[in-house]
Protein backbone atom coordinates (compact mmCIF):
# COMPACT_ATOMS: atom_id res chain seq x y z
CA UNK A 1 0.00 0.00 0.00
CA UNK A 2 1.51 3.65 -0.56
CA UNK A 3 1.76 6.45 1.71
CA UNK A 4 -0.53 8.83 2.47
CA UNK A 5 0.04 12.51 2.80
CA UNK A 6 -0.64 14.55 5.28
CA UNK A 7 -1.68 11.82 7.58
CA UNK A 8 0.45 9.13 10.01
CA UNK A 9 -0.79 6.15 8.33
CA UNK A 10 1.01 2.81 8.24
CA UNK A 11 4.16 4.82 8.81
CA UNK A 12 3.56 7.77 6.62
CA UNK A 13 5.23 10.72 7.15
CA UNK A 14 3.67 13.93 6.95
CA UNK A 15 3.04 16.61 4.07
CA UNK A 16 6.05 18.44 3.42
CA UNK A 17 5.53 22.11 4.24
CA UNK A 18 9.11 22.75 4.95
CA UNK A 19 9.59 24.59 1.77
CA UNK A 20 7.33 27.35 2.29
CA UNK A 21 8.56 28.27 6.24
CA UNK A 22 6.42 29.87 8.79
CA UNK A 23 5.89 34.00 8.49
CA UNK A 24 7.88 35.83 11.23
CA UNK A 25 4.54 37.26 12.22
CA UNK A 26 1.25 35.02 11.00
CA UNK A 27 -1.82 36.12 9.94
CA UNK A 28 -5.01 35.19 11.45
CA UNK A 29 -8.02 33.82 10.44
CA UNK A 30 -11.29 32.06 12.38
CA UNK A 31 -13.13 29.01 11.29
CA UNK A 32 -16.35 29.46 12.43
CA UNK A 33 -19.12 26.81 12.23
CA UNK A 34 -22.05 24.83 14.01
CA UNK A 35 -21.13 21.88 16.55
CA UNK A 36 -23.53 19.60 14.85
CA UNK A 37 -21.38 20.12 11.35
CA UNK A 38 -20.20 16.58 10.14
CA UNK A 39 -19.16 14.92 6.86
CA UNK A 40 -16.69 17.21 4.31
CA UNK A 41 -17.15 20.60 5.92
CA UNK A 42 -16.04 19.46 9.33
CA UNK A 43 -13.09 17.60 7.78
CA UNK A 44 -12.24 20.50 5.33
CA UNK A 45 -12.14 22.19 9.07
CA UNK A 46 -9.72 20.30 10.77
CA UNK A 47 -7.43 20.19 8.36
CA UNK A 48 -7.45 23.71 7.05
CA UNK A 49 -6.95 24.70 10.29
CA UNK A 50 -3.71 22.33 10.78
CA UNK A 51 -1.84 23.22 7.75
CA UNK A 52 -2.82 27.00 6.91
CA UNK A 53 0.08 28.10 9.76
CA UNK A 54 2.53 26.80 7.28
CA UNK A 55 0.98 29.19 5.17
CA UNK A 56 2.05 31.82 7.41
CA UNK A 57 -1.65 31.46 9.12
CA UNK A 58 -2.31 31.25 12.39
CA UNK A 59 -6.02 29.72 12.62
CA UNK A 60 -8.42 29.18 15.45
CA UNK A 61 -11.91 26.81 15.45
CA UNK A 62 -14.87 28.39 17.09
CA UNK A 63 -18.11 26.09 16.96
CA UNK A 64 -21.65 27.09 17.57
CA UNK A 65 -23.77 25.08 20.40
CA UNK A 66 -22.95 22.88 22.50
CA UNK A 67 -25.16 19.60 22.05
CA UNK A 68 -21.74 16.99 20.43
CA UNK A 69 -22.82 14.98 18.29
CA UNK A 70 -22.16 11.11 17.86
CA UNK A 71 -18.28 10.89 17.18
CA UNK A 72 -17.56 14.50 17.77
CA UNK A 73 -13.85 14.42 19.03
CA UNK A 74 -11.93 17.65 20.25
CA UNK A 75 -8.51 16.14 20.00
CA UNK A 76 -8.97 16.42 15.64
CA UNK A 77 -8.21 19.83 15.59
CA UNK A 78 -4.70 20.84 16.20
CA UNK A 79 -6.02 24.67 16.32
CA UNK A 80 -7.29 26.17 19.78
CA UNK A 81 -11.02 25.48 19.65
CA UNK A 82 -13.63 27.09 21.24
CA UNK A 83 -17.08 25.99 21.92
CA UNK A 84 -19.48 28.46 22.95
CA UNK A 85 -22.05 27.95 25.55
CA UNK A 86 -25.51 27.11 24.99
CA UNK A 87 -27.30 30.35 23.29
CA UNK A 88 -31.50 30.68 23.71
CA UNK A 89 -31.63 34.09 21.72
CA UNK A 90 -30.18 35.09 18.47
CA UNK A 91 -28.73 38.22 19.83
CA UNK A 92 -26.95 36.24 23.15
CA UNK A 93 -25.32 33.61 20.37
CA UNK A 94 -23.93 36.61 18.52
CA UNK A 95 -22.80 38.07 21.24
CA UNK A 96 -21.09 34.89 22.39
CA UNK A 97 -19.75 34.29 18.93
CA UNK A 98 -18.32 37.84 18.86
CA UNK A 99 -16.54 37.49 21.65
CA UNK A 100 -14.56 34.61 20.53
CA UNK A 101 -13.43 35.98 17.19
CA UNK A 102 -12.82 39.98 18.51
CA UNK A 103 -10.55 38.32 21.51
CA UNK A 104 -8.07 36.70 18.54
CA UNK A 105 -8.32 39.51 16.12
CA UNK A 106 -8.83 37.66 12.91
CA UNK A 107 -8.27 39.20 9.46
CA UNK A 108 -10.56 36.96 8.05
CA UNK A 109 -13.01 35.03 9.00
CA UNK A 110 -14.48 31.19 7.34
CA UNK A 111 -17.88 30.48 7.63
CA UNK A 112 -19.33 27.20 7.03
CA UNK A 113 -23.03 26.35 5.99
CA UNK A 114 -24.71 27.96 8.75
CA UNK A 115 -26.88 31.28 9.53
CA UNK A 116 -24.84 32.29 12.94
CA UNK A 117 -21.78 32.42 10.74
CA UNK A 118 -23.55 35.75 9.42
CA UNK A 119 -25.40 36.67 12.08
CA UNK A 120 -22.26 37.42 14.38
CA UNK A 121 -20.60 39.18 11.59
CA UNK A 122 -22.96 41.35 11.12
CA UNK A 123 -23.16 42.03 14.95
CA UNK A 124 -19.57 42.37 14.72
CA UNK A 125 -19.59 45.11 11.81
CA UNK A 126 -22.25 46.94 13.68
CA UNK A 127 -20.77 47.08 16.94
CA UNK A 128 -17.85 47.91 15.03
CA UNK A 129 -15.69 45.19 17.06
CA UNK A 130 -13.69 43.68 14.14
CA UNK A 131 -12.66 44.32 10.97
CA UNK A 132 -12.65 40.98 9.94
CA UNK A 133 -13.23 40.23 6.54
CA UNK A 134 -15.90 37.62 5.97
CA UNK A 135 -15.30 34.69 3.55
CA UNK A 136 -18.69 32.65 3.65
CA UNK A 137 -18.25 29.23 2.18
CA UNK A 138 -20.96 27.29 0.38
CA UNK A 139 -20.22 23.44 0.27
CA UNK A 140 -23.66 22.20 -1.53
CA UNK A 141 -25.72 22.76 -4.80
CA UNK A 142 -29.05 23.01 -2.66
CA UNK A 143 -31.07 25.47 -3.30
CA UNK A 144 -31.61 26.35 0.34
CA UNK A 145 -27.86 27.17 0.20
CA UNK A 146 -27.82 29.68 -2.60
CA UNK A 147 -30.72 31.15 -0.72
CA UNK A 148 -28.66 31.42 2.30
CA UNK A 149 -25.25 32.92 0.04
CA UNK A 150 -27.70 35.91 -1.04
CA UNK A 151 -29.62 36.68 2.24
CA UNK A 152 -26.01 37.05 3.53
CA UNK A 153 -24.03 39.01 0.70
CA UNK A 154 -23.94 42.31 2.34
CA UNK A 155 -21.41 41.05 4.87
CA UNK A 156 -19.25 38.61 2.73
CA UNK A 157 -15.95 39.97 1.36
CA UNK A 158 -16.14 36.77 -0.54
CA UNK A 159 -17.86 33.75 -0.95
CA UNK A 160 -15.93 29.77 -1.35
CA UNK A 161 -17.53 27.53 -3.57
CA UNK A 162 -16.40 23.82 -3.71
CA UNK A 163 -16.95 23.17 -7.73
CA UNK A 164 -16.30 25.89 -10.51
CA UNK A 165 -20.30 25.21 -11.78
CA UNK A 166 -21.15 26.55 -8.00
CA UNK A 167 -18.81 29.46 -8.58
CA UNK A 168 -20.57 30.39 -11.75
CA UNK A 169 -24.30 29.83 -10.38
CA UNK A 170 -23.31 32.16 -7.59
CA UNK A 171 -21.68 35.18 -10.39
CA UNK A 172 -24.81 34.68 -12.29
CA UNK A 173 -27.99 34.11 -9.75
CA UNK A 174 -26.77 36.86 -7.02
CA UNK A 175 -25.23 39.99 -8.95
CA UNK A 176 -23.87 41.51 -6.11
CA UNK A 177 -20.83 38.93 -5.78
CA UNK A 178 -20.09 39.13 -9.01
CA UNK A 179 -15.93 39.20 -8.99
CA UNK A 180 -16.16 37.90 -5.27
CA UNK A 181 -16.95 34.33 -5.91
CA UNK A 182 -14.06 32.10 -6.03
CA UNK A 183 -13.35 28.27 -6.01
CA UNK A 184 -11.73 26.59 -2.83
CA UNK A 185 -10.55 22.92 -2.72
CA UNK A 186 -11.24 19.96 -0.32
CA UNK A 187 -7.07 19.10 1.26
CA UNK A 188 -7.35 15.55 0.59
CA UNK A 189 -4.56 12.87 1.70
CA UNK A 190 -3.90 11.34 -1.43
CA UNK A 191 -1.70 8.29 -1.60
CA UNK A 192 1.91 9.78 -2.37
CA UNK A 193 2.75 7.05 -4.87
CA UNK A 194 0.46 5.24 -7.96
CA UNK A 195 -1.79 2.56 -6.35
CA UNK A 196 -0.31 -0.87 -6.94
CA UNK A 197 -3.10 -3.09 -6.01
CA UNK A 198 -6.24 -2.08 -7.83
CA UNK A 199 -7.71 -4.41 -10.24
CA UNK A 200 -6.59 -7.93 -8.44
CA UNK A 201 -8.71 -11.05 -8.66
CA UNK A 202 -11.13 -12.03 -6.81
CA UNK A 203 -14.25 -10.38 -5.89
CA UNK A 204 -14.65 -6.61 -7.12
CA UNK A 205 -14.53 -4.46 -3.75
CA UNK A 206 -17.11 -1.90 -3.79
CA UNK A 207 -17.92 0.53 -0.84
CA UNK A 208 -19.99 3.47 -0.36
CA UNK A 209 -19.15 5.98 2.28
CA UNK A 210 -21.28 8.62 3.43
CA UNK A 211 -24.45 9.41 5.57
CA UNK A 212 -26.97 6.91 5.11
CA UNK A 213 -30.03 8.57 4.26
CA UNK A 214 -32.48 8.87 1.42
CA UNK A 215 -33.00 12.88 1.23
CA UNK A 216 -29.79 13.94 -1.13
CA UNK A 217 -27.67 11.33 -0.81
CA UNK A 218 -30.71 8.47 -2.10
CA UNK A 219 -29.21 5.37 -0.23
CA UNK A 220 -32.36 3.22 -1.13
CA UNK A 221 -31.09 3.29 -4.64
CA UNK A 222 -28.41 1.26 -3.06
CA UNK A 223 -31.13 -2.19 -3.12
CA UNK A 224 -31.88 -2.32 -6.77
CA UNK A 225 -28.00 -2.02 -8.04
CA UNK A 226 -27.14 -5.07 -5.71
CA UNK A 227 -30.16 -6.83 -6.77
CA UNK A 228 -28.72 -6.14 -10.96
CA UNK A 229 -25.68 -7.15 -10.03
CA UNK A 230 -26.49 -10.63 -8.50
CA UNK A 231 -28.68 -11.28 -11.34
CA UNK A 232 -25.92 -10.46 -13.80
CA UNK A 233 -23.68 -12.96 -11.59
CA UNK A 234 -20.99 -10.03 -10.82
CA UNK A 235 -18.54 -11.26 -8.33
CA UNK A 236 -18.42 -8.40 -5.98
CA UNK A 237 -18.31 -7.84 -1.90
CA UNK A 238 -20.05 -4.67 -0.73
CA UNK A 239 -18.75 -2.05 2.01
CA UNK A 240 -21.24 0.21 3.32
CA UNK A 241 -19.73 2.92 5.88
CA UNK A 242 -22.12 5.64 7.94
CA UNK A 243 -25.03 5.97 9.46
CA UNK A 244 -27.93 7.90 8.99
CA UNK A 245 -31.93 8.01 9.92
CA UNK A 246 -32.21 5.70 7.10
CA UNK A 247 -29.90 2.77 7.63
CA UNK A 248 -32.48 0.55 8.89
CA UNK A 249 -34.94 0.75 5.75
CA UNK A 250 -31.59 -0.04 3.99
CA UNK A 251 -30.76 -2.53 5.33
CA UNK A 252 -34.10 -4.16 5.40
CA UNK A 253 -34.27 -3.66 1.49
CA UNK A 254 -30.89 -5.47 0.56
CA UNK A 255 -32.23 -8.36 3.50
CA UNK A 256 -35.36 -9.16 0.96
CA UNK A 257 -32.83 -9.36 -2.08
CA UNK A 258 -31.74 -12.86 -2.07
CA UNK A 259 -28.02 -13.70 -1.79
CA UNK A 260 -27.03 -10.04 -0.46
CA UNK A 261 -26.24 -10.88 2.88
CA UNK A 262 -23.03 -12.44 2.01
CA UNK A 263 -21.56 -10.24 0.07
CA UNK A 264 -23.12 -6.88 1.68
CA UNK A 265 -21.56 -5.66 5.21
CA UNK A 266 -22.61 -2.16 7.11
CA UNK A 267 -19.86 -1.02 9.23
CA UNK A 268 -21.37 2.15 10.63
CA UNK A 269 -19.94 5.62 11.89
CA UNK A 270 -16.20 5.76 10.97
CA UNK A 271 -13.37 8.24 12.19
CA UNK A 272 -12.05 9.70 9.33
CA UNK A 273 -8.58 7.71 9.43
CA UNK A 274 -10.19 4.68 9.58
CA UNK A 275 -13.09 5.42 6.40
CA UNK A 276 -9.67 6.21 4.50
CA UNK A 277 -7.75 3.07 5.40
CA UNK A 278 -10.74 1.30 4.69
CA UNK A 279 -11.35 3.06 0.76
CA UNK A 280 -7.67 1.99 0.11
CA UNK A 281 -9.05 -1.40 0.56
CA UNK A 282 -11.73 -1.12 -1.93
CA UNK A 283 -11.63 -0.56 -5.76
CA UNK A 284 -14.85 0.79 -6.42
CA UNK A 285 -17.27 3.89 -5.20
CA UNK A 286 -20.80 4.22 -5.40
CA UNK A 287 -22.86 7.26 -4.48
CA UNK A 288 -25.94 7.96 -6.03
CA UNK A 289 -27.04 11.44 -4.71
CA UNK A 290 -29.21 13.82 -6.18
CA UNK A 291 -27.52 16.99 -4.67
CA UNK A 292 -23.70 17.36 -3.56
CA UNK A 293 -21.62 20.02 -3.71
CA UNK A 294 -18.30 17.55 -4.03
CA UNK A 295 -17.86 15.44 -1.80
CA UNK A 296 -15.14 14.47 0.33
CA UNK A 297 -15.76 11.04 0.24
CA UNK A 298 -15.16 11.22 -3.46
CA UNK A 299 -12.07 12.81 -3.38
CA UNK A 300 -10.36 10.75 -0.94
CA UNK A 301 -11.87 8.02 -2.89
CA UNK A 302 -10.08 8.82 -5.56
CA UNK A 303 -7.21 9.65 -3.97
CA UNK A 304 -6.52 6.13 -2.82
CA UNK A 305 -6.95 5.15 -6.46
CA UNK A 306 -10.46 3.92 -6.01
CA UNK A 307 -12.84 4.05 -9.31
CA UNK A 308 -15.90 6.15 -8.55
CA UNK A 309 -19.12 4.71 -10.51
CA UNK A 310 -21.55 7.77 -9.28
CA UNK A 311 -24.75 10.31 -10.45
CA UNK A 312 -24.17 13.22 -12.68
CA UNK A 313 -24.02 16.27 -10.72
CA UNK A 314 -21.79 19.39 -11.49
CA UNK A 315 -19.17 18.72 -9.19
CA UNK A 316 -18.35 15.30 -9.50
CA UNK A 317 -18.85 15.08 -13.34
CA UNK A 318 -16.05 18.18 -13.39
CA UNK A 319 -13.81 15.33 -12.11
CA UNK A 320 -15.17 12.59 -14.21
CA UNK A 321 -13.17 13.64 -17.14
CA UNK A 322 -14.63 11.61 -20.52
CA UNK A 323 -14.82 8.38 -18.52
CA UNK A 324 -10.89 8.08 -17.89
CA UNK A 325 -10.89 8.47 -14.21
CA UNK A 326 -14.73 6.65 -13.82
CA UNK A 327 -18.16 6.98 -14.62
CA UNK A 328 -20.93 9.20 -14.15
CA UNK A 329 -24.53 8.08 -14.65
CA UNK A 330 -27.91 9.34 -14.19
CA UNK A 331 -29.92 9.67 -10.95
CA UNK A 332 -31.65 6.57 -10.35
CA UNK A 333 -30.72 4.23 -13.10
CA UNK A 334 -29.74 1.44 -11.16
CA UNK A 335 -29.22 -0.81 -14.49
CA UNK A 336 -26.65 1.66 -15.48
CA UNK A 337 -24.85 1.66 -12.42
CA UNK A 338 -25.25 -2.17 -12.79
CA UNK A 339 -23.83 -1.97 -16.29
CA UNK A 340 -20.85 -0.10 -15.55
CA UNK A 341 -19.97 -1.59 -12.43
CA UNK A 342 -19.95 -5.77 -14.31
CA UNK A 343 -17.82 -3.87 -16.60
CA UNK A 344 -15.29 -3.02 -14.28
CA UNK A 345 -15.37 -6.70 -12.67
CA UNK A 346 -14.49 -8.05 -15.97
CA UNK A 347 -12.18 -5.84 -17.55
CA UNK A 348 -9.54 -5.30 -14.71
CA UNK A 349 -6.91 -3.85 -17.06
CA UNK A 350 -9.55 -0.70 -17.34
CA UNK A 351 -10.32 -0.89 -13.38
CA UNK A 352 -6.31 -0.28 -13.10
CA UNK A 353 -6.18 2.80 -15.81
CA UNK A 354 -9.04 4.63 -13.89
CA UNK A 355 -7.67 3.46 -10.38
CA UNK A 356 -3.89 5.53 -11.63
CA UNK A 357 -5.97 7.91 -13.27
CA UNK A 358 -8.33 8.98 -10.69
CA UNK A 359 -5.41 9.03 -8.24
CA UNK A 360 -3.28 11.09 -10.54
CA UNK A 361 -5.97 13.53 -10.65
CA UNK A 362 -6.59 14.39 -7.16
CA UNK A 363 -3.13 14.43 -6.23
CA UNK A 364 -2.34 17.07 -9.06
CA UNK A 365 -4.96 19.17 -7.48
CA UNK A 366 -6.17 18.28 -3.93
CA UNK A 367 -3.67 17.40 -2.18
CA UNK A 368 -3.55 18.70 1.41
CA UNK A 369 -0.43 21.39 0.62
CA UNK A 370 -1.45 22.15 -2.62
CA UNK A 371 -5.24 22.75 -1.87
CA UNK A 372 -4.57 24.57 1.64
CA UNK A 373 -1.77 26.34 -0.23
CA UNK A 374 -4.90 27.87 -2.54
CA UNK A 375 -6.74 28.25 0.28
CA UNK A 376 -4.12 30.29 2.16
CA UNK A 377 -3.67 32.62 -0.96
CA UNK A 378 -7.82 33.38 -1.19
CA UNK A 379 -7.63 34.26 2.54
CA UNK A 380 -4.57 36.96 1.06
CA UNK A 381 -6.73 37.98 -1.32
CA UNK A 382 -9.84 38.25 0.95
CA UNK A 383 -7.96 40.22 3.75
CA UNK A 384 -7.77 42.94 0.84
CA UNK A 385 -11.09 43.23 0.00
CA UNK A 386 -13.61 45.98 1.19
CA UNK A 387 -15.53 45.99 4.10
CA UNK A 388 -19.11 46.26 4.43
CA UNK A 389 -20.79 50.00 5.62
CA UNK A 390 -21.78 49.43 8.96
CA UNK A 391 -24.35 52.10 8.48
CA UNK A 392 -25.97 50.21 5.26
CA UNK A 393 -26.06 46.97 7.45
CA UNK A 394 -29.43 46.02 8.19
CA UNK A 395 -30.63 45.04 12.39
CA UNK A 396 -29.59 41.34 13.01
CA UNK A 397 -32.70 39.07 11.97
CA UNK A 398 -32.02 35.35 12.26
CA UNK A 399 -34.00 33.84 9.80
CA UNK A 400 -35.17 31.09 11.72
CA UNK A 401 -36.13 33.00 14.92
CA UNK A 402 -39.63 35.08 14.33
CA UNK A 403 -39.08 36.05 18.32
CA UNK A 404 -36.10 39.00 17.36
CA UNK A 405 -38.40 39.25 13.82
CA UNK A 406 -41.09 40.98 16.02
CA UNK A 407 -38.55 43.03 18.73
CA UNK A 408 -39.52 40.45 21.88
CA UNK A 409 -36.88 41.42 24.23
CA UNK A 410 -33.90 38.98 24.60
CA UNK A 411 -34.56 37.36 28.23
CA UNK A 412 -38.60 36.72 27.14
CA UNK A 413 -36.66 34.96 23.70
CA UNK A 414 -34.49 32.72 25.62
CA UNK A 415 -37.31 31.60 28.14
CA UNK A 416 -39.76 30.77 25.45
CA UNK A 417 -36.38 28.89 23.75
CA UNK A 418 -35.18 27.72 26.81
CA UNK A 419 -38.67 26.16 27.52
CA UNK A 420 -38.64 24.53 23.88
CA UNK A 421 -35.02 23.04 24.18
CA UNK A 422 -34.77 24.67 21.00
CA UNK A 423 -31.37 25.83 20.94
CA UNK A 424 -30.02 28.73 18.45
CA UNK A 425 -26.42 28.12 16.84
Amino acid sequence: MGRFGGMDINGAREMRFGSFGRSPSPRRAVFLFDIDCTGGPLTFVQRASRYLPHFGWETRVVAAGSRRPRGWDASAFTAPLTVTPTAYSAIRLAQRLGRAIAEFDAEVVVGMPNESSALVMRHLYRTRQSRARFLDVLHSDNPSEYERIRGNADVAAAVGAVNDDAVSRLGKEIPSLSGRAYRIWYPVPALEEPPYDKGREGPLRLIYLGRLAQQYKRVLDLAPIVRQLLARGVDFRFSIAGDGPDRKRLEELLAAVPGAAERVQFHGWLSNETALRMLAAHDVLLLASDVEGQPLALLEAMGQGVVPVVTQLPGMRALIAGGETGFCLPVGAADQFADRIAELASNRGLLRRMSRASWELIYNTHRTDAAVGKLAELLDRAAGLPLPDPEQLPENIYPTCICTRFGLPVIVQEVLHWYRGKELR
